[in-house]
This record gives structure tokens, C-alpha cells and sequence, in this order.
């Protein structure tokens, strides 16, 4: 069976910078792009080009940053990075610790969206906001799935 689906990773870069998209917002021709790549294209200029389609764009009374997030792009972007992460030749680097404890990352947070190490993990299970939280192991089961 042939799948037609299009990879997350590859929906989740900005057409300027060809980065993940950091705070995407959107452009009236609903082409969307990164907050710091719209406000570099700006120059103080009322409008603006969408750099895909050419259509003219207005940029509300705030500038860029009053432009309507794109949730869907950023969404997409975070999925990305953690895809990133999980097939990616380097070690996990714990995201409470960053690793001090010498421990390699095992498990991830499905609520904090956090890469753990063993000891922070057993911390994580006893704080009493975090102790319902279910963490994933990396090394046995897949943590994000299309």
C-alpha cells in the first residue's frame, strides 16, 4: 500500500530560513513563515511580499508579532525536533539536568515533553505535580508515532 502522507519534518521548515520554524506566524495568503524571518524581511515597511507566492501581505498596526500564530507549523516543528532527537547519532541530553548526573537519557515525559535521565525520571515519579505523568522509556518503545 502506497502512503501519499507528507513527512512532518519536512512541512516544518520555514520557507526564508530553511530552519524549524521558531514562533511561525501567518501571512493573509495564509503562507506562513518564522516571526524573526518576517521582521528581518519587513524594513519598516507597511507591507510585505510573501516570499512563496509574491501577494502582497499587510502587516497589522503591531508589526509581525501581531500577525496570527501559525499552531499548526509550530506544532509540526516540535514534532519535528523531537524526531530529530530521537534518530539523531548524538546522546539525549537530559532536559532537567542536562546530563550532570553522568546518566543517560531513558525515558520521556508524554506531559512536559522532556527527554529524562534515569535519575531525574525517578524524581519526576515522585514530585507530587509530576507523579501522575506517564514517561515513555526511549530505548524499547517508539515515542512519537505518524
Amino acid at each position: 500500500m502506497e502512503s501519499n502522507a507528507v513527512s512532518v519534518s519536512t512541512t516544518a521548515h520555514c520557507g526564508i530560513c530553511s530552519e524549524l520554524y521558531t514562533d511561525p506566524r501567518m501571512l493573509s495568503c495564509l503562507h506562513s513563515f518564522c516571526c524573526k524571518c518576517l521582521q528581518k524581511n519587513m524594513e519598516n515597511k507597511e507591507s510585505l511580499k510573501c516570499p512563496t507566492c509574491e501577494k502582497e501581505a499587510s502587516i497589522p498596526e503591531g508589526g509581525v508579532l501581531a500577525l496570527p500564530k501559525d499552531l499548526r507549523k509550530s506544532y509540526e516543528a516540535e514534532v519535528a525536533s523531537y524526531e530529530k532527537k530521537l534518530t539523531g547519532k548524538d546522546a539525549l541530553i537530559c532536559d532537567y539536568c542536562m546530563n550532570r548526573s553522568g546518566n543517560a537519557t531513558t525515558d520521556f515525559c508524554c506531559e512536559c515533553c522532556e527527554f529524562l535521565c534515569k535519575t531525574c525520571s525517578e524524581y519526576h515519579k515522585l514530585w507530587r505535580k509530576t507523579s501522575s505523568h506517564e514517561l515513555v522509556s526511549i530505548g524499547k518503545e517508539k515515542v512519537l508515532s505518524n
